[in-house]
């Protein structure tokens, strides 16, 4: 088993990078969303779930990915995370 697994942390994570990023409860099809899940700052840790399809917000291209954060389930455009696989601390 490896360290991470005994540590509690998931195998991919994502840590913000952007001063800050909206938990979205559905993939964006309309440019704005009132209704979010949450806000995340930036340098914030979400586990990853899933990598999703390919989408594009304001003219860069990216791919929806499926987080949890604090207990909450949903989606965040790729360019604003980091995604680290296989965190181990010694």
């Amino acid at each position: 088993m490896p360290k991470s697994s005994i540590l509690g942390f998931p195998q991919k994570v994502g840590i913000i990078t952007k001063n800050y990023t909206i938990l979205n409860n559905t993939i964006q099809i309309q440019k704005i969303n009132y209704d979010y899940l949450t806000i995340i700052r930036k340098d914030e840790i979400v586990r990853i779930e899933k990598i999703m399809q390919d989408t594009e917000q304001h003219g860069i291209k990216g791919k929806w990915v499926l987080a949890t954060y604090k207990g909450n389930k949903g989606y965040i455009f790729s360019k604003d995370i980091n995604i680290i696989d296989n965190i181990i601390i010694e």
